[in-house]
């Protein structure tokens, strides 16, 4: 019987049922391998040993034997024929049980766990193959495979039988090749739903409205068994319900019917928590009954809600300081029946009245033992923080490290630090948000005094308590005083405080009545006018009384400059008809009082309207022999109106000329007739009579006049010579006699008729006339000099 072995695992190999030339696989590894022709035959020679060579028997003698193979590849040990079978069926039958199956159930079993998606069934496992039979191909190979794949070994050919087709031998992979199957990461989700559960029945309401928004996400497994623990544990969270209404309305046909029943018992339950709440407050404004029996019943009655009447503790532990003694002792029975750990609640509610202060403090300690299960006294120990005695101040932040430790250290430095300490801890506790909703009364007593912090503290306390509990009363009702507080002396302080709470009127939960009343305060501190106003049409928009206090303020019996300016600065932000806005414009202009922001305002409110036109035109052309100021004014900010108006440029040049009578406004009217129309006639003789004006006494009003119409002789539409003869006019006026040279020089060949008078100022004491004459006639003959 030839033997071998295998080149890759050293496995002994059979070789006498294969041709020679023919390939097979490796039983154990797969590996491929090739039978050797025999080498043709050889004289029989001689042996060592006298016994001679046995003859192969006739029907062998067809088939040469394969060629011996060397000795130090001959297999350690000879293997007989059974065992050749055996070891065809044991080693793919090992490898079927020992690798594919262990590893189809725990793929089977992750993916059933998970209840993501659609189930994978278990694939089928491979029997063994019987003898003479190919080996199934194993479906999964190991992760990382030491060596190649098994194949599976060629069928034995018959007796004259030509030889089997094989297929294709696969690519042996590589060592480092990625597994054929990823095993997924297991979950306990089971562990996961547990804790959600949990949380679920946590004292805090935050804490289990945020498992309610967990929970509704399994709502939606694939598993009907997490859905029905999900929507069960929905079903008592009652009221705290709400973060999954949406995921529990959609359960309500799920095609399991206990997730059905437990998400319909969860909305019927949410739903009854709503009505139950309503109750509990109506419940809660009893306890302020004149009467004690109405009192002791409203407690009785709170009594009967149990835990759902939690949110009632605060008003209850206040019951307990009542003067009346039934009404004492029904507040701890109804106390301990809705909240069984407001155990210090209880003590801090009765023993922090003592006046002894020893007595507070042995109370104190005792909530301090108590540990985190005082939290729900957190109120009652920031309370007794701010106590006079520092030795109850010591033993109330000694109680809160115990209770609840994040607020301790920011309390300690409100009550006891210095300043920049408390505006670290503002920062502190609005960064904790709701957590540290009992420490807001304290922030806002301590910002009424703004000594403790060195500086206006509502800039610092008010952006904190926004964070903290914008919803809060007295919140609301600090913002409102800020706001209101009346500020005759306009002090800095309370203008400050005034604009911090102006930034959070928004956000304060208050009624706009509430809110309008504030304002209509604050609108008596001229100051802050403007920012009023603004906060105001923010807060309610179109409101009458606004409407009044800006038109009062812009038409005013007694018109203040301020207020008027706040007030048409606002007149945008008023909803009424423009006739009223022109009205109140008009009653500004009359008094006399800011009129380019009242021409401003015009323009914006009725740009096109004739009464608009008018009051420009009126203003333009005022005279003012009185020369006033506050009319020049006006034509002032009239003139910088005339491109709005809709008004005839003859209207426009007549209010001009006539304005030319003021003497403080005239560069100003000049300036607006080269610009509007310098081609006018009127125009140009005004410009022309104003540069040659006679001045023999050099006034300073004839000066300044002529000064503004030379500006002008560029842009009007006039003859050269009639320019030239103007200026030569007014070089008798000694004041000016420097620009009108210049401005002759500036002429050329045009004004060279004019050089005799020019040369007579060559000799000019003056030497600054001397060199400006000197330079114009120098100018002029050059210019004639040149060649046309």
């Amino acid at each position: 019987m030839a033997t071998a072995q295998c080149r890759f695992c050293q496995f002994p190999l059979m070789l006498d049922m294969v041709p020679p030339g023919e390939t097979f696989n490796c039983p154990r590894c797969g590996g491929l391998g090739r039978v050797p022709h025999a080498a043709p035959p050889a004289a029989p020679q001689a042996q060592p040993r006298p016994q001679p060579q046995p003859v192969a028997p006739p029907a062998q003698r067809s088939r040469p034997a394969p060629a011996p193979l060397p000795p130090d590849e001959a297999p350690a040990r000879s293997a007989k024929g059974k065992n050749e079978a055996l070891y065809r069926i044991a080693i793919p039958l090992g490898y079927v049980l020992f690798v594919f199956v262990p590893m189809s159930l725990t793929i089977w079993y992750f993916v059933s766990r998970t209840g993501d998606g659609e189930r994978e069934e278990p694939k089928p496992v491979a029997k063994a193959a019987p003898e003479h039979k190919a080996a199934p191909e194993p479906e999964a190979k190991k992760p990382t495979p030491p060596r190649p794949r098994p194949r599976p070994e060629p069928l034995p050919k018959a007796k004259g039988e030509p030889a089997p087709k094989t297929e294709p031998t696969a690519k042996v992979p590589e060592p480092d090749t990625e597994p054929e199957f990823s095993v997924p990461v297991p979950r306990d989700l089971t562990s996961e739903l547990a804790v959600l559960v949990a949380a679920a029945k946590d004292p805090d309401a935050d804490a289990r409205q945020k498992a309610a928004k967990g929970l509704a996400v399994w709502l939606t497994r694939g598993d009907p068994s997490l859905r029905r623990t999900a929507a069960e544990a929905l079903a008592g969270l009652k009221g705290d319900a709400q973060p999954a209404l949406a995921a529990l309305r959609g359960a309500e046909a799920d095609p399991d019917a206990d997730v059905q029943k437990f998400a319909k018992l969860a909305l019927e339950n949410y739903a009854a928590a709503g009505r139950r709440g309503e109750e509990l407050a109506a419940l809660v404004v009893a306890l302020k009954a004149k009467e004690p029996e109405d009192r002791v019943k409203a407690l009785r009655k709170i009594g009967t809600y149990g835990a759902d009447g939690a949110a009632a503790t605060d008003a209850v532990a206040d019951a307990l300081r009542d003067r009346e003694k039934v009404v004492q002792d029904a507040a701890a029975a109804a106390l301990k029946a809705i909240n069984p750990d407001a155990e210090a609640v209880a003590l801090c509610a009765v023993g922090l009245q003592a006046r002894d202060p020893k007595a507070r403090v042995a109370v104190l300690e005792e909530v301090a033992a108590l540990g985190p299960k005082g939290k729900v006294a957190t109120e009652y120990l920031i309370e007794a923080a701010a106590d006079k005695v520092e030795s109850v101040q010591a033993a109330a932040i000694k109680a809160l490290e115990q209770a609840n430790p994040p607020l301790a250290g920011p309390v300690a430095a409100l009550v006891r630090g210095p300043a920049e300490d408390r505006v670290r801890a503002a920062d502190a506790l609005a960064e904790l948000g709701a957590a540290a909703a009992p420490a807001v009364p304290l922030l806002l007593s301590t910002g009424e005094r703004p000594k403790l912090w060195g500086t206006e503290a509502h800039h610092d306390v008010f952006p904190a308590v926004a964070k903290i509990a914008p919803a809060n009363k007295r919140f609301a009702a600090a913002v409102l005083a800020a706001v209101a507080a009346p500020n005759p002396g306009g002090e800095a302080a309370l203008t400050a405080r005034r604009a911090a709470g102006l930034a959070h009127l928004d956000v304060i939960d208050a009624t706009t009545a509430e809110k309008v009343a504030a304002l209509q305060a604050a609108a008596a501190d001229t100051g802050t006018l403007a920012v009023v106003f603004k906060a105001w049409a923010k807060a309610a928009p179109g409101d009458k009384h606004l409407t009044a206090a800006v038109l009062g303020c812009v038409s005013g019996a007694k018109p203040n400059p301020e207020r008027v300016a706040a007030g048409l600065a606002a007149m945008d932000l008023i909803d009424v008809p423009t006739d009223e806005k022109i009205a109140a414009l008009q009653a500004a202009l009359a008094k006399g009082l800011s009129a380019p922001p009242v021409f401003e305002a015009f323009a914006r409110v009725a740009p096109k309207d004739k009464r608009f036109a008018a009051a420009v035109l009126a203003a333009v052309g005022d005279p003012n022999p009185e020369f006033d100021d506050a009319v020049r004014a006006r034509r002032v900010a009239a003139i910088a109106q005339l491109d709005a108006i809709e008004a005839a440029p003859d209207a426009k040049v007549d209010a001009l000329l006539r304005g030319l009578a003021d003497p403080g406004t005239v560069a100003k009217v000049f300036a607006a007739l080269g610009h509007l129309a310098p081609k006018d006639k009127r125009v140009v003789a005004a410009v022309l009579a104003a540069v040659a004006v006679k001045n023999p006494d050099s006034t300073l009003a004839l000066r300044e006049r002529r000064l503004a119409a030379m500006a002008q002789l560029p842009a009007i539409d006039a003859p050269d010579s009639a320019k030239v003869d103007a200026l030569e006019e007014a070089l008798k006026d000694k004041g000016t006699l420097v620009p009108v040279l210049t401005a002759l020089g500036g002429y050329g060949k045009r004004a060279r008729l004019a050089l005799p008078a020019l040369k007579e100022f060559k000799s000019a004491a003056n030497e600054g006339v001397r060199t400006a004459a000197i330079d114009a006639i120098a100018k002029i003959e050059a210019a004639v000099a040149e060649k046309p």
